[in-house]
């Protein structure tokens, strides 16, 4: 019986339910104790992908398994921690095969959704108990996935803000009364298309008029000279919301706007987010070759000195040369973006590497005279950051009822 059960809280999470394929098979001429390893060696690969992408683990079941994203810590990206925790599950390169000599595969399902979720006890222990439809489409989503692959609900892939490669999968008859879809996951994720942000939102911005009138005013061509803004609140209160309405507004008046996120993934990784505006100013895709990156590279009219700080950069295997490089870069990136009024947007800076941070810092500061507006999204956590990076703040409060209404 449960000693003790606390209110259950209500939130939107994504679940992700994994499961391993052909278990039976693989232990079945097994002793108990190889068994047991077996297991456990498989769990461990799911754990390990799940706190990667800083999900928790709710429970383990027969030969599966279940994690939550988006609590108990409130992130706005839990769909896309999700995904990318059920890719790595997926493609991790698995150290061992089964007790059989097969290799291990698993079925992953991803969906999101209301969930009621509270901390219980049980004969003196604590665990997680999760409560709703959310969690039974994740099961049944994994239970249809072909052996080795993830579906992701429809849901789950309307929330995530990374460019998703997904192909429709025939849904079964439990999905369609759920009234969902469900997609193979055929890629990993990757970032998201600076295209992309301004149409995520299919209606207008609510509640949020001020605010989105104070940074209007800060768009290149309004306003003289450089400037930069930060949108800080709670996960949840719409910073990315009221960041999209901003970029909507830039590509109105045919500012150029670039869009960047902080990654869960490579938050130690120096100038992680700095390679990704790179690669967007030199249009390079994910998957260009070292030629390919070292002919862009050549192609820039820069001094030398700031030449080779792109190419240490974009090229070189060392980064911590790269953490020597930030005003070289800082130039290289005035000089590709050139006197064109430009909106850089940072969202998500509490999972921004520490040395993109600085060059965001002396881009400001150097910039001040070019058409340029840096944006960036914090959560509360990280407000003394973004008051220390940027000139002005504004903090989102929650919305009065009659707005959460409309």
């Amino acid at each position: 019986m449960r000693d003790l059960g606390g209110s259950a809280e209500r939130r939107i999470i994504t679940v992700l339910s994994a499961d391993i394929v052909g278990s039976t098979d693989h232990i079945f001429a097994c002793d108990p104790d190889d068994a047991q390893a077996f297991y456990d060696h498989c769990f461990e690969l799911v754990r390990r992908a799940v706190e990667r992408a800083s999900g928790t683990i709710v429970s383990y079941g027969g030969d599966g398994g279940l994690a939550a994203f988006g609590w108990p810590a409130s992130v706005e990206d839990h769909a896309d921690r999700a995904c990318a925790a059920a890719w790595e599950i997926q493609h991790t390169n698995h150290d061992r095969p089964g007790p059989d000599g097969r290799p291990i595969r698993f079925r992953v399902g991803v969906h999101s959704g209301l969930v009621a979720l509270r901390q219980i006890r049980r004969k003196g222990r604590s665990r997680l108990d999760t409560s709703g439809a959310t969690v039974n489409i994740a099961a049944k989503l994994q239970q249809h996935a072909p052996p080795g692959e993830v579906l992701v609900s429809a849901e789950a892939a309307r929330l995530c803000r990374t460019t998703l490669k997904l192909a429709p999968h025939d849904a079964s008859a439990a999905l369609r009364t759920a009234e969902t879809s469900a997609f193979r996951l055929d890629g990993e994720p990757r970032g998201s298309a600076n295209s992309d942000l301004a149409g995520r939102y299919p209606f207008p911005i609510v509640g949020r008029e001020a605010e989105l009138g104070a940074i209007r005013a800060a768009l290149p061509g309004v306003a003289r000279g450089g400037r930069s803004f930060a949108v800080v609140g709670e996960a949840g209160i719409g910073k990315s919301r009221l960041a999209a309405a901003v970029v909507a507004e830039a590509q109105a008046r045919d500012i150029r706007a670039h869009a960047y996120f902080g990654d869960p993934l490579k938050r130690t990784t120096p100038l992680a987010v700095v390679r990704g505006m790179f690669e967007d100013l030199l249009h390079l895709s994910d998957d260009a070759t070292r030629r390919d990156r070292q002919v862009a590279i050549d192609a820039l009219a820069l001094d030398e000195d700031d030449k080779a700080a792109v190419e240490a950069l974009l090229t070189a295997a060392n980064p911590r040369r790269r953490e020597m490089l930030t005003q070289s870069l800082v130039n290289g990136f005035l000089r590709l973006a050139g006197d064109a009024p430009t909106l850089l947007l940072l969202e998500d800076l509490h999972l921004v590497d520490p040395e993109s941070r600085q060059f965001v810092a002396r881009l400001i500061e150097t910039g001040a005279g070019q058409p340029l507006l840096v944006l960036v999204t914090a959560r509360t956590e990280a407000a003394d950051d973004a008051r220390q990076l940027v000139g002005d703040v504004v903090f989102l409060e929650p919305l009065p009822t009659e707005a959460m209404t409309d």
